[in-house]
């Protein structure tokens, strides 16, 4: 990064009409130490008085740690659903999970 910047992580927003999804990475240096998991309670507080009424996440299945950072803000597993490639597992599909205030 540019002036000794560097990149720690990202949220990610998309707002729709009845909901509001959120995605999140942390680079792997800053792995480790809780930060996804208050980035994402904070976004979660944030979508929560945004208005609509469900938050979800599209998590990979394989992907443990970011379902561990999901459960301890509060999410809990929906179910799955077709996904494109990069997010995908081996059979084309993408845990999702909502938030349960």
């Amino acid at each position: 990064m540019e002036g000794g910047q560097v990149l720690v992580g990202k949220l990610g927003v998309e707002m729709h009409p009845e909901s509001v999804e959120l995605s999140y990475w942390i680079a792997a240096p800053f792995r480790g130490r809780g930060l996804a998991t208050e980035l994402l309670r904070a976004a979660t507080e944030w979508a929560a008085l945004s208005g609509p009424a469900v938050i979800e996440l599209r998590i990979h299945p394989g992907n443990t740690a970011s379902i561990g950072v999901a459960e301890r803000v509060g999410y809990r597993f929906f179910g799955f659903e077709c996904s494109c490639e990069s997010c995908a597992d081996d059979q084309g599909r993408v845990a999702v999970y909502r938030f349960v205030a």
